[in-house]
């Protein structure tokens, strides 16, 4: 099962970015919802570690370098995310700071199972 795993995390990377994006900019109401959108990308998150941890015995030297770049990737969205909530909600004057820092702590808890959680045995 461990092969999928880098599937697993492309997908879930892959859903939970586009959930979060549907909800800020294309919801049926043209109203933005950043703090589900915030949710959302928490929950992937959440999801992404726990498939880290379950399977980070017997993972071969690439998949850890695809998965550690995969997590990156998602880091990065969060932190574009959080960005997103600053700085491009319409109204222009309206700030989401709590959606803004869950989207930013989702995507640095993420980062933290990339660095503290090695794999127990590199093949």
């Amino acid at each position: 099962m461990h092969r999928y795993l880098t599937l697993i995390l492309t997908v879930l990377l892959v859903v939970g970015t586009t959930l979060a994006l549907i909800e800020l900019y294309a919801s049926a109401d043209t109203i933005q919802y950043p703090l589900s959108a915030s949710i959302y990308y928490l929950g992937t998150s959440l999801l992404m570690i726990l498939f880290v941890l379950k399977f980070r015995r017997d993972v071969s030297k690439n998949l850890f370098i695809i998965n550690s770049i995969l997590i990156t990737i998602f880091i990065v969205d969060g932190v574009l995310l959080a960005l997103i909530c600053l700085y491009a909600l319409e109204p222009i004057t309206r700030v989401e700071t709590l959606a803004s820092s869950i989207f930013f702590f989702s995507g640095m808890i993420t980062g933290s199972s990339l660095f503290f959680v090695k794999p127990e045995k590199v093949a």
